[in-house]
């Protein structure tokens, strides 16, 4: 076993550990205990100058888009928007027209393990977590992005380091 394999064995039992506190065992562990909340969306008919306006003002790189009735219709990105930027058109640009429509979703169920994955192996920056009990659409409920699982990873390292 290398080195490095050797370290993410020792803290994926630190993780395992962790998780079996006071909080149950390890596949309690859910997306809802680590989403962020409020979520900050735009209208797919919003101008991607306020979708670019709330990312600065709210440091976040993934905005959900929500239709009239607030159910989710998509997902626009930081780099979605640095791409136009670079395409340099004069034309306004609605929202609706560079988000990614149905984007991979969640629930606050899931464990998550099992979002990281759909992360990592989608090669997805976020995922918005939406209720499965509406059954109208999805309604959005939070956001998970690489941040918080790097954010987790950190605590989770200094942890191991500690012992």
């Amino acid at each position: 076993m290398t080195a490095s394999n050797e370290w993410r064995k020792d803290l994926s039992v630190l993780a395992l550990n962790k998780s079996k506190g006071s909080h149950g065992n390890a596949d309690s562990k859910t997306v809802a205990q680590i989403m962020a909340r409020p979520v900050f969306t735009v209208c797919a008919t919003d101008t991607i100058e306020r979708a670019a306006d709330l990312m600065e003002w709210k440091h976040i790189r993934h905005v959900p888009v929500e239709d009239e009735e607030g159910y989710l219709v998509g997902v626009v990105t930081y780099r979605t928007l640095l791409h136009l930027l670079g395409l340099c058109r004069n034309a306004p640009v609605s929202v609706g027209e560079v988000m990614k429509a149905l984007p991979v979703t969640v629930f606050p169920e899931t464990p998550l393990l099992k979002a990281m994955l759909l992360m990592k192996d989608g090669e997805i920056g976020c995922l918005p977590v939406v209720d499965p009990k509406v059954r109208s659409g999805p309604k959005l409920v939070g956001i998970i992005t690489g941040s918080d699982f790097i954010s987790l990873s950190a605590e989770l390292l200094e942890d191991w380091l500690k012992n």
